[in-house]
């Protein structure tokens, strides 16, 4: 009987060993040196060890006169997908732009049979308009909402905006330019060092650098910083706490 239940202790921590899911929750600070802070980024990351499968969400949204300036505007990102002898491959990336009236979902799916991602970009734009009311003998406003959809193929390029971080925190990236799913035609990101980027605009045009200060304790880093963006000043991004569950 003992043997049988020290058998049974062994599985149940072998198997909660296995099947140990990674979550961390982050709040980053972000601003520029000219106005000082302008919004925050909330990050949630998930890892299923047993499953071999990542989910990883953020949320980024401005403050103060940003906020006014911006109507408001919130972009979420979630990038799911699963892990493949360490490299991070998305199934589907998703990307959602509010503001003020206005709402934009853009769909990513990956196809690594076919070797293509099928985007889905969906808009819907809520306004106004002014009209006659012959029963009250007045103009009233009627609420409209319209809205609009568009689907297309692209070629298969095997990061997003976040799988490509987690594979550059995992060391499954090389110097040089870096490639993501739809990425702009006159767009360059390379990647110089282990800690440092230029990001390239309008075929070169406009260049600047971004730092990365690591974090030992985490493979998200602690603050990163773009220097001299126009007359702006430094842009950073700081992590303002980290939790682990």
């Amino acid at each position: 009987m003992e043997i049988m239940k020290t058998f049974i202790f062994l599985l149940i921590m072998i198997s909660s060993l296995f099947g140990a899911t990674t979550l961390q929750k982050l709040k980053f600070e972000s601003g520029i040196s000219f106005y000082g802070k302008v919004g925050f980024v909330d990050v949630v990351f998930q890892e299923d060890m047993q499953r071999h499968t990542y989910k990883i969400e953020a949320q980024a949204y401005s403050t103060g006169l940003v906020k006014v300036l911006s109507q408001n505007r919130k972009d979420s990102f979630v990038s799911e997908g699963s892990v493949v002898e360490g490299v991070y491959k998305p199934h589907s990336f998703t990307r959602i732009t509010t503001k003020n009236g206005y709402k934009k979902v853009t769909r990513y799916s990956f196809d690594y049979t076919r070797n293509i991602v099928k985007k889905t970009v969906e808009q819907e734009r809520r306004f106004t308009r002014k009209s006659f009311d012959p029963i009250k003998f007045t103009i009233v406003e009627v609420p409209q909402v319209q809205k609009e959809t568009n689907t297309q193929e692209l070629p298969l390029v095997a990061n997003d905006y976040l799988s490509l971080y987690l594979n550059f925190k995992h060391k499954k990236l090389h110097k040089g330019a870096l490639e993501y799913i739809d990425k702009n035609k006159t767009d360059k990101v390379l990647l110089l060092e282990e800690s440092l980027f230029e990001v390239q605009k309008h075929n070169g045009k406009e260049k600047y650098r971004i730092v990365l200060k690591e974090d030992e304790k985490s493979i998200f880093f602690q603050e990163a910083l773009s220097l001299n963006v126009a007359f702006y000043g430094d842009a950073y991004i700081k992590k303002v706490w980290e939790k682990k569950e």
